[in-house]
């Protein structure tokens, strides 16, 4: 990443034709120890710096290729290119997080419709469930009352009939003695 920053920053400075002066200067050196008896030790260094200026404004890097380390920026503009990388990381993250949301609010609310979708057919249900109810009630009523009139009438029936018998079997009675 650092490196790319540099790298960025170098050739815009190079191509941007309203920058008056930049400059590229780079180093490196290589140092070997045999070290006598013990192990010898290869110890290397390489760095580019990248410097531009523009009137008042002015912009420097130090990459120091062995560490992959940048160096020298000066401080606004290292303070401006980490704030933006972790702002960029940061909405990203945000985007991500967000998409995930939505895409939960969107099952929430297809879960939501099939459940009104279910109350809607249950409340159907319900009243003609309801009506049903009332039409086997009053069906009931109605033959309630007719077997109740039956029984009333087969009471008196039977009452009548039994002092019908009743004054047959005196009359009998009589006209035998």
């Amino acid at each position: 990443m650092n490196k790319l920053i540099a790298l960025s920053a170098a050739a815009l400075m190079a191509s941007s034709a309203s920058i008056a002066a930049v400059s590229l200067t780079g180093t490196a050196s290589v140092t070997f120890d045999d070290n006598g008896a013990s192990a010898n030790t290869t110890v290397g260094a390489a760095s580019v710096t990248i410097s531009g200026s523009n009137g008042a404004s002015s912009a420097s890097a130090s990459l120091n290729l062995s560490t992959e380390s940048v160096n020298d920026l000066t401080g606004q503009q290292l303070t401006q290119i980490e704030a933006l990388a972790e702002s960029e990381a940061a909405i990203s993250s945000m985007a991500s997080e967000l998409n995930d949301s939505q895409a939960q609010v969107g099952l929430l609310i297809n879960q939501l419709a099939s459940k009104n979708s279910e109350l809607a057919k249950d409340k159907i249900r319900e009243r003609t469930l309801n009506t049903q109810l009332k039409e086997m009630k009053d069906e009931l009523t109605n033959q309630l009352t007719l077997m109740s009139v039956t029984l009333l009438f087969l009471l008196a029936f039977t009452v009548i009939f039994g002092f019908m018998i009743t004054d047959a079997i005196k009359k009998s009675i009589k006209y035998i003695y």
